[in-house]
């Protein structure tokens, strides 16, 4: 334990400072002992870790979104795939170790090592200078590492992945090898075309590919995928959670991956005007009417195919080059936004939100206004205002559609429900384009379910007609764009009572009798419980003391037939010689002599031996029949 706080000392990992007033939360300590063992089992060193409690971190405080600075394992095995083919010599670089033991940039603080507190002062606390095992990782840290190894050694393998006009991934020879690989090792068989590998190969030559490097995964802006794991549907996290057969099974053999989407049904919205009009308000202000009144139908293939291909250039235009039915097709984010009816803002327009560069989580005390009193369950739906649980499945059919549970207030829905419960007082509106364009990059890096499947479909229908390839529509297979009846969740409301009124409507014309009385139920149930032994508690102490009574009686003839004690007649209960023999001497040295229990107070047996042994076997009949019924 000194030789770990000596090696903090010596690295400068930290500093004793005052706890400022400012620190919400300090981060716990913990002592980690470990005995180090060679081959043989037998203890050689024993090693204690100081470790912070990473669990106390609360996340909206300490942290909004983590990293673990890891590869991913398709993109491992790609590479020593790929490198034993070519018989290429690989070296490996411990960059991870330089990620932890780098220096921080954020205000850390944690509590003093147990057992090793300053005893001049006990109530300060350290500040980090570099990372501890257990922090909570930030996503975007290794970036400055990333950009060391480029300027090391990785600088000169860029130009194999630019063209000469200077795009990024054009795929030569070997790179067209990779990606049939890429793509059975990430098992995305629905999102590729279903042809042979070398047929593929021949088309992909010469077209741009989308290559995101695990980097990427830093960069991220949406942090679903690292801060909310149980709340995210996505390949990427159900592939590290669970083993390749499951992911096999439930997910990559999947027909049906893009995220339901439907459009809002307005005639149903002013059917029920009383309850809606406040909800359709905030979404006018908004300007979400376009989208929730837009509509038409998507091929699933071709969605699929547009994820899988389509690559974003590095210009303010945002072009965009995909893949449909073997033809390359080019967009910008422009022209969708043109499709759907809205301008694209340069951001740096004021009365605009924008909910992905708001920090995420959103506090809990700001959420607590949407719940009704006395029933707040944060992060779920319900329990919910009626006003706010209309708009969150408003949100979720245009804005956030995700595959999986829709019962929980994941992503940015919940800074779009504390905008509109404050829309009054900020005046703000929402730039929807912005949110668009952030979910659909999120989909593309994280390989999530494609999402925005009727909006992306009427755009590429529209760029393959401008491209003189006809009508897409009348070439493939297309599903509806249903709509959605939206039905109100109260929660308040008194439980309906029962109709008082009579039925006008006549009973059932049956031809034969009713079915009798359930009494013959009840019998039934007691010959089924007493014949398999179905009885309960109660039941069977009853029967237990029935047992014991019965057991006393017969005993008690036996001691009479043997000792030929006389019984008094004319009295229901007596007391027996022997037991006034008992009260005089105090013990039972006699009986225990016979072989025979001692006597107790029983009813009068019968005194003639006729009488005594009809009764004996009366009891025995009765011993046989409950033995068969048992």
């Amino acid at each position: 334990m000194h030789e770990e706080l000596n090696n903090f000392k010596r690295n400068k990992v930290w500093t004793l400072v005052e706890k400022p007033k400012e620190c919400r939360n300090v981060i716990g300590t913990k002592w980690i002992f470990k005995n180090k063992q060679d081959e043989f089992g037998n203890i050689v060193r024993n090693k204690a870790r100081l470790v912070a409690q990473g669990f106390s971190q609360v996340e909206g405080i300490d942290f909004g979104e983590t990293y673990a600075p890891v590869a991913r394992l398709e993109s491992i095995r790609i590479l020593l795939a790929y490198a034993s083919h070519h018989n290429f010599k690989l070296q490996q670089m411990d960059v991870k170790s330089a990620f932890l033991n780098g220096p921080l940039h954020e205000e850390v603080y944690v509590k003093q090592p147990p057992g090793f507190e300053d005893l001049n002062f006990p109530n300060h606390v350290y500040k980090l200078d570099k990372a501890l095992y257990g922090l909570k990782q930030a996503p975007r840290a290794c970036v400055p590492y990333h950009l060391l190894l480029l300027s090391i050694a990785l600088t000169g393998a860029g130009g194999s992945h630019r063209s000469s006009s200077g795009k990024r991934a054009i795929p030569n020879d070997f790179e067209a090898e990779i990606l049939p690989m890429k793509k059975s090792s990430r098992r995305e068989r629905n999102s590729a075309p279903a042809e042979p590998r070398a047929n593929l190969i021949r088309r992909l030559r010469g077209m741009p590919i989308g290559k995101w490097p695990d980097n990427e995964y830093a960069r991220l802006r949406q942090t679903n995928v690292y801060t909310s794991p149980k709340a995210t549907n996505c390949s990427a996290l159900f592939w590290s959670k669970y083993q390749e057969k499951t992911f096999d099974d439930l997910y990559a053999n999947a027909t049906y991956k893009v995220a339901p989407m439907h459009h809002i049904n307005f005639a149903h919205m002013d059917k029920h005007a009383n309850y809606f009009a406040e909800a359709r308000d905030i979404c006018e202000q908004f300007g979400l009417i376009p989208l929730m009144e837009f509509h038409h139908p998507y091929c699933v293939d071709v969605i699929g195919q547009f994820f899988a291909t389509v690559y974003v250039d590095n210009d303010d235009a945002k072009t965009m080059t995909w893949m449909t039915e073997g033809r390359m097709l080019h967009g910008t984010w422009d022209q969708f936004a043109a499709c759907l009816g809205y301008p694209v803002l340069s951001g740096n327009e004021n009365g605009y939100f924008r909910a992905h560069n708001t920090p995420k989580p959103v506090e809990k005390a700001l959420l607590a206004d949407l719940y009704l009193e006395g029933e707040v369950i944060y992060g779920s739906q319900k329990f919910l205002r009626p006003v706010y649980d209309i708009l969150l499945r408003i949100y979720r059919e245009v804005l956030n559609p995700k595959v999986g549970c829709v019962d929980q207030i994941y992503g940015y829905l919940g800074n779009l429900l504390l905008l509109s419960h404050q829309h009054r007082d900020t005046g703000m509106q929402l730039d929807v384009m912005d949110f668009l364009w952030n979910e659909f990059w999120a989909c593309i890096i994280a390989r999530k379910a494609p999402v925005f499947a009727p909006y992306f479909m009427f755009f590429i229908c529209s760029r393959w007609d401008n491209a003189g390839y006809g009508n897409l529509t009348d070439e493939v297979n297309l599903l509806p764009h249903k709509a959605k009846d939206l039905r109100v969740k109260t929660h308040d409301n008194p439980p309906r009572l029962p109709n008082d009124e009579e039925s006008a409507q006549e009973g059932s014309d049956m031809e034969y009798a009713p079915p009798a009385d359930n009494g013959w139920v009840a019998r039934i149930e007691a010959k089924l419980a007493k014949m398999f032994c179905l009885k309960t508690d109660i039941n069977r102490r009853q029967y237990q003391a029935h047992r014991e009574r019965k057991m006393d009686r017969r005993n008690t003839k036996l001691i009479m037939r043997k000792l030929d004690i006389p019984v008094e007649s004319g009295s229901e209960e007596v007391i027996t010689p022997e037991e006034e023999w008992l009260s005089k001497h105090g013990n039972v040295t006699e009986f225990e002599q016979l072989g025979l229990p001692g006597p107790s107070r029983r009813r009068r047996p019968p005194s003639d031996d006729v009488e005594l042994a009809e009764s004996e076997e009366d009891e025995e009949t009765e011993d046989d029949e409950e033995t068969e019924d048992e």
